[in-house]
């Protein structure tokens, strides 16, 4: 008998396809879904990046994110060297430690978020699915 006529072979290729497919689907979806946010997000942050200069330079933002504004302005500085940690000047390790703290409160409430917690349960499914469909027998 060989392998095309046994009907149990042919049953589990076609399954491990679908598989597959639903795998690659699902893989598909998410990406699309997320280079939309991501273009969306893009576009936020550039349209509140100059409403957030203009309040940092005014002190609505404190002033520690003041004096870092300042410094931009007049080029001791950039962004990605506050961020990054080179820049070492007080003002820059302030808004650091503000982001950082920022940053552990919004993971905090991200995990606690339905829609977050359904999207990572959604993606650890896809990546199973597509482990399962290119593991051991799925040729």
């Amino acid at each position: 008998m060989s392998l095309s006529s046994d009907p149990r072979l042919r049953q589990a290729l076609e399954e491990s396809r679908r598989q597959t497919r639903d795998a690659v689907r699902d893989l598909r979806a998410l990406t699309a879904q997320t280079q939309a946010e991501q273009r969306e997000f893009r576009k936020e942050q550039e349209r509140s990046g100059a409403d957030r200069a203009t309040d940092a330079r005014r002190g609505a933002l404190g002033p520690a994110m003041q004096r870092v504004q300042e410094r931009i302005d007049r080029r001791q500085t950039t962004w990605n060297d506050v961020v990054s940690g080179a820049d070492t000047h007080p003002s820059a390790v302030a808004v650091r430690r503000d982001i950082e703290q920022g940053l552990a409160e919004f993971r905090r409430l991200a995990d606690q978020d339905p829609e977050v917690i359904e999207a990572q349960i959604a993606a650890r499914a896809a990546a199973e699915r597509l482990r399962g469909a290119s593991g051991p027998g799925a040729r």
